[in-house]
């Protein structure tokens, strides 16, 4: 029985972590960095290109998440890895691969390189909710 408890709160604490990402549904869009390694130098070049473009991706409500097989974090909060990810659900078998998933939780674009500024803005605004948000809905 106390197996079986144990079991079940692992299972449970497993599952919290690998859904914490679905609580920005509707609220945010993301931009994930996949990487089987956190110190991968592809995850800072692809920080410095969105510095470039920052307010306007703010205002696209967009949040970037850095995430890799053990562990996520946002890419605003420094430090702060949160233990466990659902990282298998949207690796493809690359070693760095950046995600855009839209407001409905969709991957809507998939890049195995740097995803620069311009791109997402441009793919964001094409994007129907995008467009609702632009013109005041």
């Amino acid at each position: 029985m106390k197996g079986l408890l144990s079991l079940c709160f692992l299972l449970t604490v497993l599952t919290v972590n690998a859904q914490d990402l679905g609580k920005y549904q509707w609220q945010n869009r993301l931009l994930v960095i996949l990487s089987y390694q956190e110190n991968n130098p592809m995850i800072e070049k692809q920080l410095r290109e969105l510095t470039s473009q920052q307010q306007a991706l703010e205002e696209r409500r967009l949040l970037t998440v850095v995430m890799t097989p053990e562990k996520y974090k946002l890419a605003s909060e420094e430090n702060k890895w949160v233990a466990g990810s659902n990282y298998s659900s949207y690796q493809s078998g690359k070693v760095f691969e950046v995600l855009l998933i839209g407001l409905d939780g969709q991957i809507k674009q998939r890049e195995s390189g740097i995803f620069t500024a311009g791109k997402l803005i441009s793919i964001i605004d094409s994007m129907p909710m995008r467009q609702a948000e632009i013109r005041g809905y």
